[in-house]
């Protein structure tokens, strides 16, 4: 399959992947409200990291071997199939150019359906802050 090339497969395969945090680490964000991200990008079937890099990144396009996202020196993606049928990804935005935000982490959890095509089932970020801007740890708490 197309969307299990490249860097993203190094990714999935190599010791440097994170290990999954449990949902319920996230601040929700309504599935909504993450679509609305990705909203011009239109109708959405095909790889599923497309749909992660779309809402994570807020633009459209192809992640690549890269998922060059932002001000983000770097970014670490680690995707696991859940014994429930869904397919998690959780995306770190490492050292972020923000006076507040220091790294920044999403959880995505996305079901197939028919085809090709994808149903997001849940949403929900967590921060680490600058010194001095709150939590130096990921929590659900934002930054002030």
């Amino acid at each position: 399959m197309r969307w299990l090339t490249g860097r993203f497969l190094a990714l999935l395969a190599g010791p440097a992947a994170a290990e999954m945090v449990h949902r319920d680490n996230f601040r929700m964000l309504p599935v909504a409200e993450a679509l609305e991200r990705r909203a011009a990008c239109g109708e959405f079937e095909g790889d599923p990291d497309r749909l992660v890099y779309e809402i994570v990144a807020g633009r459209c396009g192809d992640p690549g071997t890269r998922w060059a996202i932002g001000e983000a020196a770097e970014v670490q993606v680690t995707r696991s199939w859940a014994k429930l049928g869904y397919l998690a990804y959780q995306v770190l935005l490492l050292d972020l150019a923000d006076d507040s935000l220091r790294d920044e982490e999403w959880r995505l959890e996305i079901t197939p359906l028919d085809g090709d095509a994808w149903q997001l089932d849940f949403a929900g970020q967590r921060w680490r802050c600058q010194p001095g801007r709150g939590s130096q740890d990921l929590a659900k708490q934002p930054c002030s």
